[in-house]
């Protein structure tokens, strides 16, 4: 999760493009009902302070900042799980998740209109979201044909 976050494009509204929803999914659809641990481990690096979010930020006030819901959001998201639906159903309802306590967290520290903000938020990044789900799906598919192979990673 850490390497994804480190690939960054910061962009004029304060949230820069990454590769954590990504890292999101992936683990997920790797581990499953045991995502949350790995995703609840992150977030307690980054506020211990080890440099682990986006633009290798750390620390509480991360948390507070407009990106911080998105960060919220990879660990509530995890939990979708679950309910059991598979991993297409299960990435959607983890990205809608991302994207609801994302863009409260940046209206509220924005101070702007809910509307506004998702008016800013959504149309920058729900096409990027959409591919790194493609993308996340691929990858799984992938890493369960080998892990089904028996072949050594």
């Amino acid at each position: 999760m850490i390497l994804f976050s480190w690939i960054y494009i910061p962009l004029p509204m304060g949230i820069p493009f990454t590769f954590q929803v990504f890292g999101v999914l992936l683990i997920s659809f790797i581990l499953k009902k045991n995502s949350w641990k790995i995703l609840g481990i992150y977030l307690i690096l980054g506020i211990l302070g080890l440099p682990v979010f986006s633009g290798f930020n750390s620390g509480i006030g991360t948390l507070l900042g407009p990106t911080g819901g998105f960060l919220i959001g990879f660990f509530i998201s995890s939990f979708i799980y679950f309910f059991n639906f598979n991993n297409l159903i299960s990435g959607i309802f983890q990205i809608i998740i991302i994207y609801i306590t994302g863009i409260y967290f940046f209206k509220v520290y924005k101070d702007i209109d809910i509307f506004l903000a998702i008016k800013i938020l959504v149309p920058t990044f729900i096409w990027l979201d959409i591919f790194k789900l493609i993308l996340a799906l691929i990858v799984y598919k992938i890493f369960l044909k080998y892990m089904n192979k028996g072949i050594d990673l």
